[in-house]
This record gives structure tokens, sequence and C-alpha cells, in this order.
């Protein structure tokens, strides 16, 4: 079957396997050439990140998803995850070399910049090691 047809719901298969969490079935995905591009809302990355899913993280970056993609409202997974907040989700996009220095969001901040305008220390820690 192919796994980059939507179901009714407009929704991939590589949406709902990750909606729920059932990383083999994402790495099954994957295996199977399920377009790690694709998503009607947004990239399966970006999905992951919103999350906080590093193990499906680490499985998509593992298979040369692009990690410095943006969704349609301009957003880089880094940029998501450093407006959330989420420190451990931040460490495995950079770990995933992760871009510190691109833009993010329709302000067009760079992920350092993001941090310190939502004053988030150990983000800021990790991105300046990173720089």
């Amino acid at each position: 079957a192919d796994p980059n047809v939507y179901d009714i719901e407009n929704q991939l298969p590589l949406d709902i396997a990750i909606d729920g969490g059932l990383h083999d079935v994402v790495e099954l995905l994957i295996q199977a050439k399920a377009d790690l591009g694709l998503g009607k809302s947004s990239m399966p990355l970006h999905k992951a990140t919103a999350q906080r899913d590093v193990r499906t993280i680490e499985l998509l970056t593992k298979h040369k998803v692009a990690v410095d993609a943006t969704d349609r409202d301009g957003w880089t997974s880094l940029g998501l995850a450093v407006r959330s907040g989420a420190l451990k989700t931040t460490k495995a996009l950079l770990e995933a070399h992760a871009n510190v220095h691109a833009v993010s969001g329709p302000s067009g901040k760079t992920a350092l910049e993001i941090a310190s305008i939502n004053k988030k220390p150990a983000l800021i820690e990790l991105l300046q090691a990173h720089c």
C-alpha cells in the first residue's frame, strides 16, 4: 500500500502514527518510503516537535528529514521547540544539526532571539553552545 495516500479525514498514515506515538509504525512507514515532507497542516517533524516526541524526532532525522524546513507559517521545528520552552526537544533538534541561525515564524527571529524574548535561560545556554 502507498504510505503517501490521505484518508477520508485528510490525514496521512505517518500523521496518524506520529499523533499516536506509534514509534514502530513510524519506522515502518519511513522504510516504506513515506514522504517526510508531506502534510496538510504540518510536516511530520513539526508535528513531532509540537508533541515533544523526542523519539519520533530522532527517527525522522535519522532518515534525513529536512530539519530546517519551515511550515506554512514560516516556523522551523527548532523555532517551535524554543517558543514552547521544550528543552529536550530543542536538544534533539540541535543534535540533528538544526540551524541555530535560521529565522523562524512570522517575526523572522532566530531560535536564540526567541529564547531571549521568552526569558528561557536554559534554552539560551543550550543554543549559545551550538552557535
